[in-house]
């Protein structure tokens, strides 16, 4: 993390002070510790430390996670709750699945079917990561597995987090990130139009969120987001007074939903983005409906007739990677 932020510097070097100031930079973390111990790091990078810590210590705004915007959030929105659960506890019913999953627990001698756990291949793939990052070693048996697990992981996060179908995915989406790319171009407006000051904002958030934010821009890959991967949106002004947009991902210049070059006109990006947002208003009004089973009811299980135990609750009440 100390890295990005020290890259960020060179990036940006032109327009951004050596020394920290609030009113030159907005900074924001879910309130997760390690979110917010990133935030921290990037900044450090971005300034040093003796810099960064001049004026005393910088506070980190954080929002409580009943109101949070900035990570797919079911505390609030029963439907984000179902469709994360149609994924992450009824995953069995996801095509493939549930064949993939017992030839899993076979080779690792588990029986879910005389009370053991079902493996979830989301935790299965954040063990193994776990593993091999601090040089621990992994069953060999689970080695030729490997690639079944993170296609598997990949598809039951981007479901948990988006939709399993296009007509669920135009709703899922707008209530997971909806909220937060609406705020964040109320905030190139606000510059646009000369009444904010930031250089720069920087909001430290999960995986779970980037999935869901690369859905949204329709830059996502379907594959896992690597560590310390950031989402740019950079804003520019010529010399005619016009602005435009460019979107990078882990460095890497995107075409967004819409457009087909790379650098857009800001009211073009804007257009092409603005069926991706909701008010507040309308994301409670959806929140509280039965839309899910209008569009599709014989494609989800929802929690109607589910279940849940005390660990499934606590699985599924916070986004994968938290």
């Amino acid at each position: 993390m100390f890295d990005l932020g020290r890259n960020m510097r060179q990036d940006y070097a032109s327009f951004l002070p050596r020394e920290f100031d609030p009113d030159d930079i907005y900074v924001r973390s879910t309130n997760i510790h390690r979110t917010i111990a990133s935030l921290r790091c990037v900044l450090a990078g971005l300034y040093g430390s003796e810099e960064l810590n001049a004026k005393g210590p910088i506070t980190i705004p954080v929002s409580r996670t009943q109101s949070e915007i900035l990570f797919p959030n079911g505390h609030n929105c029963p439907v984000v709750r179902q469709i994360n659960h149609a994924s992450m506890i009824h995953f069995d019913d996801i095509p493939g699945f549930k064949e993939d999953r017992k030839k899993l627990e076979n080779i690792l001698g588990i029986d879910s079917e005389h009370g053991s756990r079902k493996l979830n291949f989301i935790f299965v793939r954040d063990d193994i990561v776990a593993r091999v990052t601090h040089g621990y070693p992994m069953p060999n048996i689970i080695k030729p597995f490997l690639d079944m697990i993170e296609k598997n992981a990949i598809k039951m996060m981007y479901y948990a987090f988006c939709g399993q179908s296009e007509a669920e995915r135009k709703v899922g989406l707008r209530l997971t990130t909806g909220l937060a790319v609406g705020a964040n171009l109320d905030r190139m407006e606000e510059t646009v139009q000369g009444k904010r000051k930031h250089k720069m904002c920087l909001y430290s958030t999960h995986d779970s969120t980037l999935v869901a934010l690369l859905a949204s821009f329709d830059i996502f890959d379907h594959t896992w987001p690597p560590f310390a991967a950031d989402l740019r949106l950079e804003l520019y002004e010529d010399s005619n007074g016009r602005h435009w947009v460019k979107v990078l991902y882990c460095g890497k210049e995107q075409i967004t939903r819409g457009n087909t070059k790379v650098l857009v006109p800001y009211e073009e990006f804007k257009e092409n983005m603005k069926p991706m947002t909701i008010e507040k208003k309308e994301y409670d009004k959806i929140c509280k409906s039965k839309i899910l089973e209008e569009i599709a009811n014989a494609l989800l299980v929802h929690e109607k007739d589910e279940v849940e135990d005390e660990e499934d609750k606590e699985d599924s009440d916070k986004p994968a990677g938290m």
